[in-house]
């Protein structure tokens, strides 16, 4: 019987090695204050999205510019990445076609820029103000096209003018 009460003290002892005790040390707190705290980062700007139709104001020469997609993505409100594209509507010409006839649908829609099916302007910097942002640059195209633009988006509409100069060449002159 004594060995019991033994091992059983034994067991007990052993147990107290595996408790564990809570910390009630109080934090100690910042004697000094940062000296020069970080402003807070606004927010990025929910616009990002592709903007067509009702939600594109798209110029080109102070005219309207019908029938584009302009793709508008910036991650952190600094720079932006904006992808311009023509779009091929099959209502157009829906009337026109019987039912019948397969059409294959062009791969490929007129762009914004001439000469260009689709155009990217990477690393836009991006000026924000209030609930929008603006920018505006150049961009020369691969065929030598040279276009300046402005904008401003918001959430839900997109404006942008373009004007473009052509290159000169031995048929046209300028």
């Amino acid at each position: 019987m004594k060995k019991n009460f033994l091992y059983l003290f034994a067991v007990l002892c052993t147990l107290s090695f595996f408790t564990a005790c809570g910390d009630d040390d109080d934090p100690t707190p910042n004697p000094t204050p940062d000296p020069d705290p970080t402003p807070e980062q606004p927010a990025v700007l929910d616009v990002n999205a592709a903007y067509s139709a009702t939600t594109l104001d798209l110029t080109y020469s102070d005219s309207p510019l019908l029938g584009k997609e302009v793709t508008f993505k910036t991650e952190d409100g600094k720079t932006a990445t904006i992808t311009m594209a023509g779009t091929f509507d099959m209502s157009i010409i829906g009337g026109l076609l019987s039912s019948k006839t397969e059409v294959a649908t062009p791969s490929m829609a007129p762009g914004v820029i001439p000469g260009e099916v689709s155009t990217t302007l990477s690393n836009v910097a991006l000026t924000l103000s209030g609930e929008k942002y603006t920018f505006e640059g150049e961009y020369t195209g691969q065929s030598g096209v040279k276009a300046t633009y402005s904008s401003e988006v918001t959430k839900g509409k997109l404006t942008m003018g373009i004007k473009a100069t052509m290159p000169a060449n031995d048929l046209v002159g300028t």
